[in-house]
């Protein structure tokens, strides 16, 4: 802008020493309507860059991991204590101002021993802390239903407790990496005889991508 001004004022000057009235009024009016239309022209930087180490209040999240079962199962006569777990999981969470929010899981939980897979769906009360170095730390416990695929009619379908601890770390303002930890109980009807609690315990370690909005 001070380029323009002292154009504007040598020409001026210029101006006056040089033409007739009507060419000096005439001209003095095309630089000041050239000095306004260029003022005008100059970019206003007004928008508000996302802080990478913002709260927001969305998170999608797509998560691979790895566990044990730790609990005992009973499948056509066989009893299993234990059996690696691979669990494919997508949450969702909503928070609100104070860092306290829901989340809507999802996720397949596939067991080695019998070679059986799990399938919950369910929702969760979560409490989340972010801190100003772009880390969002969190806790949820959730519940909801549980299906396994072992096509035993009366215990099929059950109930599911999700725990999970975890944390994500911001790259950008939307998008993050996580690793958490989960605990997954799915309870079903005992078969006959059964003591005890009927279904899967199992814990895993999973990382993940996670988008922010």
């Amino acid at each position: 802008m001070f380029f323009f001004v002292k154009f504007g004022f040598l020409l001026s000057l210029y101006i006056n020493l040089k033409l007739t009235n009507m060419k000096r009024t005439l001209l003095w009016a095309f630089c000041s309507l050239f000095a306004i239309f260029v003022s005008a022209q100059q970019p206003v930087d007004t928008a508000v860059k996302p802080d990478r180490t913002e709260a927001l209040p969305n998170m999608i999240r797509l998560n691979y991991g790895l566990g044990i079962m730790t609990s005992k199962f009973e499948d056509v006569g066989a009893t299993y204590n234990s059996s690696s777990v691979a669990t494919l999981s997508l949450d969702y969470e909503h928070l609100w101002d104070n860092g306290l929010g829901f989340g809507i899981h999802a996720s397949q939980n596939h067991f080695s021993k019998p070679n059986c897979n799990v399938l919950f769906v369910g929702g969760s009360f979560v409490a989340t802390w972010t801190t100003d170095k772009g880390w969002r730390w969190e806790g949820a416990l959730g519940m909801g239903f549980a299906r396994n695929d072992l096509e035993q009619r009366d215990q099929e379908n059950g109930l599911g407790l999700l725990t999970i601890l975890g944390c994500t770390y911001k790259l950008s303002p939307h998008w993050g990496i996580g690793a958490d930890l989960r605990q997954l109980t799915s309870i079903y009807r005992k078969p006959a005889g059964w003591e005890g609690r009927y279904g899967f315990n199992h814990y895993q370690l999973g990382i993940g991508l996670a988008y922010l909005f």
